[in-house]
C-alpha cells in the first residue's frame, strides 16, 4: 500500500518556547536533536526547529489527494512562526515498506517503519524544503535588482538616489547574511552523531534531492549577491564624491566671485 510524505519549510525558524509549551500538551509528543517528533491520528510528524515539518501518512488513514489539503495541513503552527514565509516551500513523495530502502521516481521503498528511521529521511526532506527557500529568496532578489546591471550596460551608473542605494545595499546584505547564517543548517545534521548507523538513509535521500549541488548552486548565486553589493557600494561612494566635488566646485566659483569683487572691481 503506498502513503504520502509531505515536507514543508513554512517560516526562518519556529519559536521553541511556546512550541514546547504547546506540545507539553501532547501525549505522544518526543524531543530529539533540532527536531519535535508528533505522533497522530493522520501520521507521525517532525517539526524541526528551523522552520520545516515533515509528516507521514498514517497507513491506516485516509489520505486527501486536494493540493489545497495538502498546503493548509500545518496551519496550526503557523502561531509559532518567527517570519513566516509568503509562500510555504513545500515537497511531496508517496512510500510503502520493501525489502531494501530505495528512492525511485519520488517514492521511497522504505525497508522498516521505525520512528528514527522515518526521522532520518525526514532530516535529508526538510532540509531540502529549507533550501528551496533559500534558492527562492535569492532568486527573488536578483531578479527583482536586474535594473540594475541594465542601468550600468545603458548608462554606466545607477539612476538611485543615495538613500534608495542605502537601502537596497541593506536588503541585499540582510539576505545574505541570514542564508550564510543558516548553512550550518545544511551539514550532515547532529542527530547522526548519536545515531550513526542511520546516516546512511540520510546520504540517500541527500543524493536524491541533489542537496551538495543545489548547495553549491545557491553559493554561487550568493557570491553574484556580493557582487553586487560591491557596484552597489561604489556607486555610493563615487555620488558622496561627486556630491563633494561639486562642493568645492561652489566653494570655489564663490571664492573666485568675492576675490574679482574685492580685489579687481572693489565691490566690498
Amino acid at each position: 500500500m503506498t502513503h504520502r510524505i509531505i515536507g514543508q519549510c513554512l517560516a526562518k525558524e519556529f519559536d521553541l518556547p511556546a512550541l514546547r509549551k504547546h506540545l507539553s500538551d501532547e501525549n505522544y509528543s518526543k524531543r530529539y536533536k533540532d527536531c519535535w517528533v508528533v505522533n497522530r491520528l493522520a501520521g507521525t510528524i517532525f517539526i524541526f526547529d528551523y522552520g520545516t515539518v515533515v509528516e507521514w501518512s498514517n497507513p491506516s488513514e485516509p489520505v486527501s489527494d486536494s493540493p489545497e489539503a495538502c498546503l493548509d495541513q500545518f496551519d496550526w503552527l503557523l502561531p509559532f512562526a518567527i517570519d513566516p514565509l509568503d509562500k510555504a516551500e513545500s515537497d511531496q513523495f508517496s512510500f510503502s515498506t520493501s525489502d531494501a530502502f530505495r528512492i525511485h521516481e519520488d517514492h521511497i521503498y522504505m525497508d522498516n517503519n521505525e520512528p528514527l528511521t522515518l526521522l532520518a529521511v525526514s532530516h535529508g526532506i526538510a532540509q531540502s524544503c529549507k533550501l528551496a527557500s533559500f534558492e527562492s529568496r535569492v532568486l527573488g532578489l536578483l531578479n527583482e535588482n536586474d535594473i540594475i546591471a541594465d542601468q550600468l550596460v545603458q548608462y554606466g551608473t545607477i539612476k538611485m538616489s543615495s538613500k534608495k542605494i542605502a537601502k537596497l545595499r541593506g536588503q541585499l546584505f540582510k539576505a545574505k547574511s541570514d542564508i550564510i547564517l543558516k548553512f550550518d543548517l545544511l551539514d550532515v545534521p547532529e542527530f547522526f552523531w548519536e545515531y550513526p548507523e542511520l546516516e546512511s538513509y540520510y546520504q540517500s535521500i541527500s543524493r536524491y534531492l541533489e542537496l551538495p549541488p543545489r548547495l553549491a548552486l545557491i553559493q554561487q548565486k550568493i557570491d553574484t549577491l556580493g557582487a553586487l553589493l560591491s557596484m552597489l557600494g561604489d556607486e555610493q561612494k563615487h555620488h558622496h564624491s561627486s556630491f563633494l566635488e561639486w562642493i568645492i566646485i561652489v566653494l570655489i566659483a564663490v571664492e573666485i566671485v568675492i576675490f574679482l569683487g574685492h580685489d579687481l572691481l572693489k565691490l566690498f
